[in-house]
């Protein structure tokens, strides 16, 4: 009697959207503060943009900083301006459903599927479709000739940014660190003095743009 007299109350819809105004803004606050940015830099909240919304929030909810890290991986990327809603959804999740290496997300993305489709109005990629996915937005392998700090410098240094009068010394010191933060700054990225996987990724693109 008690399960019946439950299940009649969710029933109305007055309840469920009731219930659907109470937990939104408690799960919006697993959301770490720049990816709700990130994700607010895009006003709507139908389709697409919905559903990534969604997916994003629903992985917040499980594990909010390994999720922060790793779609912010994927919203710094330089392709990431030039995509549409639907492929920016296949981009996110492919690094953060299969880039994680995370056991459990896979099953969750497939629990989260059907709502999200019904939801929104979306027909997302099927799993396998994500690995693909994942597999051609992967940057290219690192060749370690690029990364030392001399080839840093050398690359700063052709883009106009002030090292000093040594130049490239092969020592990452306060002048390497500002440069390198400028140059994150400049592509729309932390500016954290370090030459991170979103950093080496834009350098990637500045090196091999005409």
């Amino acid at each position: 009697a008690v399960a019946a007299a439950f299940a009649e109350i969710w029933e109305d819809p007055v309840m469920r959207d009731g219930q659907r105004e109470y937990v939104k803004p408690r799960v919006k606050a697993f959301v770490m503060a720049q990816t709700r940015a990130a994700l607010a830099s895009d006003p709507s909240e139908d389709g697409w943009s919905g559903a990534l919304k969604a997916a994003v929030m629903s992985y917040s909810v499980n594990i909010p900083a390994t999720t922060d890290k790793l779609f912010m991986q994927a919203f710094s990327d330089p392709r990431w301006k030039g995509m549409s809603c639907k492929d920016r959804f296949g981009f996110a999740m492919g690094h953060m459903v299969i880039g994680s290496h995370i056991a459990t997300w896979p099953h969750r993305y497939e629990g989260i599927v059907k709502p999200i489709e019904s939801l929104f109005g979306v027909d997302i990629p099927a799993l396998s479709e994500l690995r693909d996915i994942a597999g051609q937005s992967a940057p290219p392998v690192d060749d370690p000739t690029l990364w030392t700090t001399t080839a840093v410098q050398k690359f700063l240094i052709s883009k106009g940014y002030d090292l000093g009068p040594v130049g490239a010394d092969g020592l990452f010191g306060p002048k390497t660190k500002a440069a390198v933060g400028q140059f994150q700054t400049a592509s729309g990225i932390p500016p954290t003095g370090v030459v991170d996987a979103a950093t080496k990724t834009v350098i990637t693109a500045a090196r091999t743009s005409p």
